[in-house]
């Protein structure tokens, strides 16, 4: 990290080794290279005041793996939504810098979080993996100050109101010790004051992977990724009428990942009022899980839907992996993905769904859309902002900086226009056509001159329709080499994707 050198976030190995405070947003694999080395524990030997920290849910993931169960001692949890000063220590002395750390929830899967870091050398905000929508960002206390204001003068934006003439002479806001109004966004008639981060390094699964599929924000046929609650909506309407055909018929959702479709899950069961069964090993694990506890069972017999995999020494040839009853034409299979959407067809609004060789495949994301990623990054304004996610062997890093940099070049465009009221979503980008403004000093990108912000506007989820997959000819397939990435995996054929999966202890994100 740029600001706090002696800090490591997500690596710990390498270089990385040298650091004397460690940060684990989440037990994806992709984001724990090192932590299960030699090497790593005895860094953490070294002295006794090195420690990893993370969340509590992610403590209790590393604490159920055999891989990480060695590191228990060296772990100190940090609340979430709550700043904690951590003292990190000087990499050659006994002093330690006070750091004040605070955790984000990210809702990319069970325990992720961002890291907000403030001190002497400024204030990061570490992004990790993560899934918000653009109107959750205006909800995040800690990145919003109270009594001072952003060094970005002149912006006000008033949202629908009344004044009498008079008015503005009476809102202290707007007259504070003569200084100009710097960044307020008005609802309800109270103001937020967006922090100042000095690097925002930022989740840039989705610019990496859409430059890599040309389906970027340059296009008319931008990809658009459906809000979460929208495809839970989906997936609950399919499983409710499924099991309301037939007594016999079952659910199997299939899950290519350990952890990351817990709300999925969650919002089924409470929909159907069936608990979802997994393993017995994972029942263990969400019943120390805040929220989780009722959601899942261990027992096949007592639920009709399913997110178990087949056990190694399993016998049963049915259709679910757990046992040999009801038989395949009674059971629907679910794939909830992303990658499949964006490296096979043009994914469009109405395309939730794809119903293909038996299969149900839902767009499902672990992470931000590109629009997304670019409303956050345009919100906060960064001084400078950086990716944290290795580019695909045939891209380069600069490709996906160059990608941010126009992001970052947005906040001062005329023509991309934040809705800033907290009650919307900040919207979604459109082609649009857009009468020329008057000239000014502004740099601004070439992918700004042909968009605008709209609000989102959805067709009823229970309108499913079952598209056929549009190929693209010119996008090449991204290699399997990372299988615990957070992408790769749901690119595969309907063919690989079977009831026959063995459970596994990899933690990976194979399916974003």
């Amino acid at each position: 990290m740029l600001e706090y050198q002696n800090i490591s976030i997500d690596r710990f190995d390498g270089i990385n080794l040298k650091s004397t405070a460690f940060f684990l947003s989440h037990c994806h694999e992709d984001h724990t290279a090192g932590l299960k080395d030699d090497a790593f524990e005895e860094r953490l030997k070294s002295r006794n005041d090195i420690f990893l920290y993370c969340s509590d849910v992610t403590q209790i993931l590393l604490g159920a793996s055999p891989k990480y169960q060695h590191l228990h001692k060296y772990i100190r949890v940090l609340p979430v939504d709550k700043p904690t000063v951590v003292p990190v220590p000087e990499a050659d002395s006994a002093k330690t810098q006070d750091v004040t750390v605070t955790l984000i929830h990210a809702g990319h899967c069970p325990g992720s979080v961002m890291f907000l870091y403030e001190g002497a050398e400024g204030r990061a905000l570490y992004t990790g993996d993560f899934r918000w929508e653009s109107d959750k960002i205006s909800q995040i206390s800690a990145l919003h100050q109270d009594g001072r204001y952003v060094d970005i003068p002149d912006i006000l934006y008033t949202g629908d109101f009344r004044w009498e003439s008079d008015k503005m002479s009476q809102i202290s806001a707007l007259n504070q010790d003569g200084r100009d109004v710097d960044i307020l966004f008005f609802t309800r008639m109270t103001a937020t004051r967006i922090s100042q981060i000095s690097s925002l390094y930022q989740d840039s699964s989705c610019v990496d992977i859409l430059d890599a599929c040309q389906l970027c924000i340059r296009r008319k046929d931008s990809i658009y990724i459906p809000p979460r609650m929208e495809c839970l909506s989906v997936v609950c309407s399919l499983v409710s009428e499924w099991l309301g055909k037939d007594d016999k018929n079952v659910v199997h959702i299939i899950s290519k990942t350990n952890y990351g479709h817990e709300p999925l899950f969650k919002e089924v069961a409470e929909h159907t009022g069936h608990k979802v069964h997994v393993s017995l090993a994972k029942c263990k694990i969400y019943r120390q899980i805040y929220g989780l506890k009722d959601t899942f069972t261990q027992d096949p017999e007592k639920t009709r839907v399913h997110a178990c995999h087949r056990e190694r020494d399993s016998t049963s040839f049915g259709g679910l992996p757990c046992r040999d009853q009801p038989s395949r034409n009674h059971v629907m299979r679910i794939l909830p993905s992303t990658m499949f959407f964006t490296m096979k067809m043009r994914l469009q609004q109405k395309d939730v769904v794809i119903f293909k060789n038996g299969l149900h495949r839902v767009c499902y994301s672990f992470h931000s859309s590109l629009l997304e990623v670019r409303d956050l990054v345009t919100y906060l304004s960064p001084e400078r902002v950086r990716p944290n996610v290795k580019p695909l062997p045939d891209k380069d890093l600069s490709t996906v900086q160059r990608r941010l940099n126009e992001f970052l070049k947005m906040k001062n465009s005329a023509k991309v226009r934040l809705e800033m009221d907290s009650q919307r979503p900040l919207g979604l980008l459109r082609p649009s056509k857009i009468h020329k403004p008057k000239p000014r000093n502004v740099s601004v990108s070439s992918d700004s001159e042909e968009l605008d912000f709209g609000t989102q506007s959805f067709d009823s989820v229970r309108k499913i329709k079952y598209a056929k997959s549009t190929p693209v000819g010119a996008i090449k397939e991204q290699s399997s080499e990372d299988e615990n990435s957070s992408y790769t995996g749901s690119q595969r054929e309907d063919s690989e994707i079977s009831d026959l999966c063995v459970d596994n202890d990899n933690g990976g994100d194979d399916d974003r």
